[in-house]
């Protein structure tokens, strides 16, 4: 048995396994979120601008942020509240769709909130704020990377009422705040 936060190798199975069209955009992270579901974040399988349009086909898992049960089911099982559950030509693992390569994904329960950190294309990257009570949502992959763009994901980059200022996203916030009007 042993320390309880130490996994026995020997234990390990595989959930799932996910076809990849291209070598990049591969990526994601697995968490377990505060109703104990994993969540899994797919790339959209690569290349420049999703050629393959797999984040934005419900059919497939790639290009998500997907929601399984590891307790209830061989290897998993599909929560029925998932918002693609008997839904006809989609994937019922899918809780929000739309992404390039979401390769951070944390869970804020005070707030209800889940922020979704995702490969921008060349210039910028994203963080989309979604409420965890509403699933389903389709995160637009940006085609335009400007002070437009980013004054519509402002709500996104805002966080409990203030602008983080981390100097590794600096540049990015400064052209947000421009975008936006805001003087200091």
């Amino acid at each position: 048995r042993g320390h309880p936060d130490i996994a026995d190798p020997a234990s390990g199975q595989l959930v799932l396994a996910i076809a990849q069209p291209f070598a990049n955009h591969n990526g994601g992270m697995l968490a377990f979120a505060p109703d104990g579901t994993l969540w899994i974040g797919t790339g959209d399988g690569g290349s420049s601008g999703d050629p393959n349009e797999n984040g934005q086909d419900l059919s497939s898992l790639l290009g998500k942020v997907l929601r399984v049960d590891v307790d209830a089911g061989a290897p998993y099982a599909v929560p029925l509240d998932n918002p693609f559950a008997g839904q006809a030509g989609a994937r019922p693992e899918i809780w929000a769709y739309g992404l390039r390569n979401p390769w951070r994904f944390s869970f804020d329960p005070s707030a209800g909130d889940v922020y979704v950190a995702d490969v921008g294309q060349n210039e910028f990257e994203e963080i989309n704020r979604v409420a965890i009570d509403e699933p389903g949502v389709q995160i637009e992959q940006a085609t335009v990377q400007d002070s437009r763009v980013l004054a519509d994901m402002a709500a996104q980059v805002f966080c409990h009422g203030r602008l983080h200022r981390d100097q590794r996203i600096r540049p990015a916030l400064e052209e947000l705040e421009k975008g936006l009007g805001i003087e200091h």
